[in-house]
């Protein structure tokens, strides 16, 4: 006698998924794509993610392609299966610093995770705290500072 197999999904609704839905990881790559804009170029916005221990680590940079690709990281998220929480370090507060949050993901060991500077709930406090991050006095100062060296060289006078 054939053993009949339960659907045991039951409470997902398999045709019903928003693709749409905003990520945190769309968020950071928009803004990356508006700084290459909003440069015409001179720096662009990159971003890139990778896996180890049960969550995804994405990394925002700033790139001065004229500085031979010169890549400044702006700041770091780290995340779990779900989309939130999410947890950010900013350029000014670098990776395990003294007063840092403690990562808590499901799956992961905390004591194995980076510390981190701001932790979001949802989109609206990631937006807001991504905002922060990018209109800080340090990430001013790295694009002006970038852009100016990025600015070819005046040929020099003979005279």
């Amino acid at each position: 006698m054939a053993t009949v197999l339960k659907d045991l999904w039951s409470e997902v609704n398999f045709d019903n998924f928003d693709i749409e839905t905003e990520t945190p990881v769309r968020l950071l790559a928009s803004q990356a794509s508006m700084l290459s804009k909003k440069t015409k170029g001179i720096l662009e916005g990159k971003i890139s993610t990778y896996t180890e221990k049960n969550a995804f680590y994405t990394s925002f940079y700033i790139v001065a392609p004229e500085l031979d690709n010169y890549r400044c990281t702006l700041m770091r998220m780290v995340s779990g299966a779900t989309l939130y929480p999410v947890y950010l370090c900013g350029y000014s507060e670098p990776e395990n610093y003294h007063d840092g949050i403690e990562v808590k993901l499901p799956g992961t060991n905390s004591d194995e995770m980076p510390l981190a500077s701001y932790v979001a709930f949802d989109y609206d406090e990631l937006e807001e705290t991504v905002k922060q991050i990018l209109s800080s006095k340090e990430t001013a100062d790295i694009i002006h500072s970038l852009m100016s060296q990025s600015q070819p060289l005046l040929p020099t006078s003979p005279f």
